[in-house]
């Protein structure tokens, strides 16, 4: 991953041109990086015509590949100073609701939820996370499922939840495989608790770069907890989560 904005200055123009070469990436994690370094370089203009929006355009199709976003992503983005045209972010798709295209309206619902560029709106946020789910949109539907879990701009409804996870599951999206995982393994939304399912789908998930997925899986085969202690697994999965920047796999790793 990105240690430092200088690692990026020292890229070629070549090497950026090939970072937008998305078919020879043998892994999601490394297509992720690719993106997140080409994005970087758009907005701040390294080696390539400056595009701020255009780049924070890029890492959102990160977040909406199955990397989620969380607390670190708007940490990230306020410390290369990305928030400053947020405001000019939210209005660019806004604009473009109309369309009706489900990545738009996705990208709306998050802005709304964490209040980039507009205040924070949970009814807003359901509506368009629902207007983009029934169209089929993967990332929709694990949003669409929190909301449900969470009570966020709707009543809590568990089964209803776990719907939009599979939903989302049945299109391989990694963070769809983390809630759904949790869901078995807590017996929640009227799913069987099953330890062989939950293992198998935070597996998935951490495989195709969700962070709390590594996390836990490091945890797990750390302490034994569903799976056989294995230190060389545990400090493998950490490792894969601190590099998104998990700050509890960062402290786990210290102790190991």
């Amino acid at each position: 991953m990105i240690n430092s904005l200088r690692e990026l200055q020292a890229l070629t123009q070549e090497q950026i041109s090939k970072l937008s070469d998305y078919g020879q990436y043998e892994s999601s994690l490394l297509l992720n990086e690719a993106k997140i370094k080409l994005a970087l370089c758009k907005i701040n203009g390294f080696g390539t015509p400056k595009s701020p929006l255009e780049g924070i355009d890029l890492l959102f199709d990160v977040v909406l590949g199955g990397r989620e976003f969380s607390v670190w992503t708007l940490e990230s983005l306020s410390k290369h100073k990305f928030l400053e045209l947020e405001e000019q972010f939210f209005e660019y798709y806004f604009e473009k609701r109309e369309n009706k295209d489900p990545r738009i309206l996705t990208i709306i619902g998050i802005c709304y939820a964490f209040g980039i560029g507009i205040d924070k709106n949970p009814s807003q946020t359901f509506r368009f996370y629902t207007l983009a789910a029934e169209q089929g949109y993967a990332a929709a539907q694990y949003f669409l499922g929190l909301c449900y879990i969470n009570g966020s701009g709707t009543k809590k409804d568990p089964a209803t939840a776990v719907k939009y996870f599979q939903l989302a599951v049945e299109q391989c999206d990694p963070n769809g495989q983390c809630a759904l995982a949790a869901c078995y393994n807590f017996g929640i939304g009227g799913v069987q608790s099953s330890t062989e399912e939950s293992v198998l789908l935070y597996k998935r998930s951490a495989e195709g770069g969700n962070a709390t997925a590594q996390y836990t899986l490091g945890v797990w085969y750390e302490r034994g907890v569903s799976v056989l202690a294995d230190r060389t697994e545990a400090l493998k999965w950490y490792n894969e989560a601190k590099q998104q920047g998990s700050i509890e796999a960062a402290q786990a790793l210290q102790k190991l």
